[in-house]
């Protein structure tokens, strides 16, 4: 009987939608920061030095939750993790929280040393 039940759809985004605000306000598409990235070295950063407790995702319900989980199970650790030019990560929270969960102690990491030109700006009052 439960054969016949639909699953529950789970929303896929695309990479174009994700963004990244810096803590000034300014708003960056990551595919700006992905094609930033390729003028710089890889590296290994420990994951032991990232801060964990910092905000991450607008969780406010549990299909953003599943929606999180879903796309950090199907996140591949082999593409670096990006850096911002202070050293924040701005593209790579779920890669980040896969190589944790799968006991790595590094993770490949590019850290900008300038930012691109920013999509627009947020007003933070």
């Amino acid at each position: 009987m439960s054969d016949n039940l639909p699953k529950v759809k789970i929303e896929k985004v695309v990479l174009i939608e994700n963004e990244y605000e810096d803590q000034h306000g300014n708003i960056y598409s990551a595919l700006k920061l992905i094609e930033q990235s390729k003028k710089y070295k890889q590296f290994d950063l420990p994951l032991i030095g990232i801060n964990l407790n910092r905000p991450a995702w607008n969780i406010g319900n549990l299909a953003d939750f599943i929606h999180h989980v879903d796309r950090l199970r199907h996140t591949n650790i082999d593409h670096p993790i990006i850096l911002d030019n202070e050293g924040v990560i701005c593209d790579g929270l779920h890669r980040v929280c896969k190589a944790i969960l799968e006991g790595k102690t590094t993770i490949k990491a590019i850290r900008l040393e300038e930012m691109p030109p920013k999509d627009r700006q947020e007003n933070k009052d």
